[in-house]
């Protein structure tokens, strides 16, 4: 392993290490700017036809608090007072307000408290709000110390600025990380043989949908441009617009045989037929194009790659 590959390891573990640690504050409450909201019922005189208190208390740290106030619809219920008081010091550390409601219950079987919601401000301006939840209380029923409706997830702070900052630069690096992936890629790809390569796509265009479908033309046509990108590899020539005479000429000048160069020859010249001429091609010539173009591979590949021939003697 290369001292390339270790500080890529190294930068990798970095980016997600700051990306589980980013996403995983926010999720707890800040100390620093955490909330919550209580409601109680005092149900000790929870019977028809008679009153009864509901208080609903929020604190924050660090903030404003607001809570619905008198605005409030009852079902079942009459209001009779609204109060609201400052109870901070109640609460150390919190700004905490309490609203007290006074209820008549109007004779109903049960009485379904609604949602109330507190709204929450930081200096910063950034707001957020808390809901207590939904109950349903049998008249009837009496319970002495009352009931508390604190059962619920505090709301979360708002995400400091770093946070975002954290972020976008998490993304750039994951960003900047799959470029380099795929540059190393690259250049992998190209240090491998040229041969290995041609072997590998001859195989997958053998199985390809032109065949599948029959389209002759557009398989003269990838096999052409399979075997000019093979010669752009292997010899290092710009194959993929070079007119077909020219390519010869110059394998002729590196010493390709004449048997491999005939092989090349039929390949590209029936796909410049079949491209430029519209001439109709058989489907039995794609075997044909397929032998010839990977016997072309095999006379053309490095002398030191190709299998021994001869008896041991």
């Amino acid at each position: 392993m290369n001292r390339r590959s270790w500080w890529q390891q190294a930068l990798w573990a970095g980016v997600l290490g700051v990306w589980v640690w980013g996403w995983s504050f926010p999720a707890v409450a800040d100390p620093g700017k955490d909330v919550w909201v209580e409601a109680y019922i005092n149900t000790t005189l929870a019977y028809t036809g008679q009153i009864f208190h509901y208080s609903l208390t929020a604190g924050i740290k660090n903030g404003t608090v607001r809570l619905p106030g008198a605005h409030v619809v009852w079902p079942g219920c009459r209001l009779i007072q609204y109060h609201e008081a400052d109870v901070s010091d109640r609460h150390e550390g919190y700004r905490a307000v309490q609203g007290k409601y006074t209820l008549m219950a109007l004779g109903l079987e049960e009485i379904h408290f609604p949602q109330l919601t507190a709204g929450f401000t930081w200096p910063e301006g950034t707001t957020v709000t808390a809901q207590t939840p939904a109950l349903a209380l049998k008249i009837a029923s009496r319970h002495p110390q009352g009931l508390s409706l604190r059962d619920w997830r505090p709301p979360r702070g708002p995400a400091p600025v770093w946070y975002y900052a954290v972020l976008v630069l998490v993304l750039l690096g994951l960003g900047w990380l799959w470029l380099d992936w795929k540059h190393i890629r690259r250049k992998t790809e190209r240090r491998r043989p040229a041969h290995l390569t041609a072997y590998a796509k001859l195989k997958s265009l053998g199985h390809s949908r032109a065949v599948i479908e029959g389209r002759v033309d557009r398989y003269f046509q990838e096999l052409s441009r399979l075997l000019r990108q093979y010669l752009a590899d292997r010899y290092n020539l710009s194959a993929l617009e070079t007119p077909r005479e020219e390519i010869l000429a110059v394998l002729k000048v590196r010493g390709v045989g004449s048997h491999a160069r005939r092989l090349l020859n039929s390949i590209l010249l029936q796909a410049d037929l079949v491209k430029f001429a519209k001439t109709w091609a058989e489907f039995s010539e794609i075997a044909v194009a397929q032998r010839r173009a990977h016997l072309f591979v095999d006379h053309t590949r490095p002398a030191e790659t190709k299998p021994k021939t001869g008896k041991k003697g």
